[in-house]
């Protein structure tokens, strides 16, 4: 009777799990190279609308390579994880995705340090417009400098580049691709190792490119941004940002604006076992910079979006650990980057609530058990609007990670 033969990235990665089993005791050192294997149910595969929804069934096959090396006075990180990922039944969105993560802290002789930082992915977009559309590829890349003088008092100046970009692969979405580059420069106050006051100025530049077939928009946007970072305690740790921001377009003069920006966030260590975090962001798409002075890759098109998030973990023992996540987000949408196209401007808001609970199991040092539930759901105000629609999708992925390190 013939049998059904096993996809090649399951076939290659299992190959290379046997491996790195018969090596999980090689000696430590500051590489590593690892190998998975994933299988994930999802209600809702295609996040369409509600009554239209269809299941899946997706298997996952990696890699997964890395390096933490101190050097000198600073360190290098990077880490790459590529994933082969096989639909049951939705054959077409069978694709390869990656995410890349590197790092370098430098530090001189003299008061100068800073962070070099780069990233890169390619994922399955889902967030679209038409529920049915076909198999659309999200790549993103995004590289930052970012760099400190230190003065004998309490000052600190501050300054960087950044830049990145994101392209869709399905021709329907040419028109949110976007590049964009900053410059950001500003003046850190630190009276106690406790609490920092930094004042920042940002200029960020974008485009467009592919806005319509004869032209481009182009934007800028200026941030005026005072931070701070209070630590209150050990265990306790606050973070404040809050921004005027003024958004002009070429083009796209619905998308000008003068508005708030910012975020918050507390950090708290319960115990040596549990933490918890609570955050809130306001953003709109571009000119979002997150941790080391990457550009955020946000992909929603919202003209502002407000985020308010719970996060926890708990080590149950030494080798079990819980985490969780609890979401809430509020979008005001437009289609202005379409509006030329239909001749016709909508508005309107959703929200989207999402949640999701992970269970680790660290069997050795160089071998890991998980498994996740995830929930999602979205509703709208004005449910005849063509910019968004609701739906809900639930997911249950385990997955094996084994390392040579």
């Amino acid at each position: 009777m013939p049998t059904t033969p096993m996809p090649r990235a399951a076939q290659w990665t299992a190959l290379t799990l046997a491996i790195l089993a018969g090596a999980a005791q090689a000696e430590a050192n500051p590489y590593y190279l690892g190998g998975s294997l994933g299988v994930t149910s999802d209600s809702n595969v295609k996040r369409a609308r509600e009554g239209y929804e269809s299941s899946d069934t997706i298997t996952s096959a990696g890699l997964r390579a890395g390096v933490d090396q101190p050097l000198g006075r600073g360190r290098f990180l990077a880490d790459l994880s590529a994933n082969q990922n096989q639909y049951s039944r939705t054959s077409d969105y069978n694709y390869t995705g990656y995410s890349l993560q590197s790092q370098l802290d430098w530090e001189s002789l003299e008061r100068l340090s800073g962070t070099i930082a780069a990233n890169a992915s390619q994922s399955l977009y889902r967030d679209t417009l038409n529920a049915d559309a076909s198999r659309n590829l999200l790549r993103t890349a995004g590289i930052s400098a970012q760099a400190r003088m230190g003065v004998v008092t309490m000052w600190t100046l501050e300054g960087g580049l950044a830049a990145s970009n994101k392209r869709f692969s399905s021709a329907s979405y040419r028109y949110s691709n976007l590049d964009q580059h900053a410059v950001n420069g500003g003046l850190r106050f630190a009276p106690t190792p406790m609490l920092s006051v930094a004042l920042t100025l940002r200029r960020t530049d974008a485009r467009y490119p592919n806005f319509s077939a004869s032209q481009a928009d182009n934007l800028t946007r200026n941030d005026l941004e005072l931070s701070s970072t209070l630590h209150a305690s050990a265990a306790s740790t606050f973070d404040v940002r809050l921004s005027r921001t003024r958004e002009n377009h070429s083009v796209i003069t619905l998308r000008d604006y003068n508005y708030w920006t910012g975020s918050l966030g507390w950090d708290w260590k319960v115990s040596g076992k549990t933490k918890l975090g609570l955050s809130f962001s306001r953003d709109s798409v571009v000119g979002s910079y997150g941790d080391l002075g990457l550009p955020v890759a946000d992909t929603t098109d919202a003209r502002i979006r407000n985020v308010y998030r719970l996060r926890g973990e708990w080590e149950a023992t030494s080798k079990v650990r819980l985490n969780s996540t609890v979401a809430y987000s509020h979008r005001t949408l437009d289609n202005a980057l379409t509006s030329l196209l239909s001749g016709v401007s909508q508005s309107t808001t959703d929200t989207t609530t999402t949640a999701n609970l992970g269970l680790t199991y660290q069997a050795m040092r160089n071998l890991e058990f998980s498994c996740g539930l995830n929930w999602e759901r979205r509703a709208v105000s004005n449910e005849l609007t063509t910019l968004t629609y609701p739906y809900s999708d639930t997911s249950i992925n385990c997955n094996t990670l084994i390392f040579l390190r």
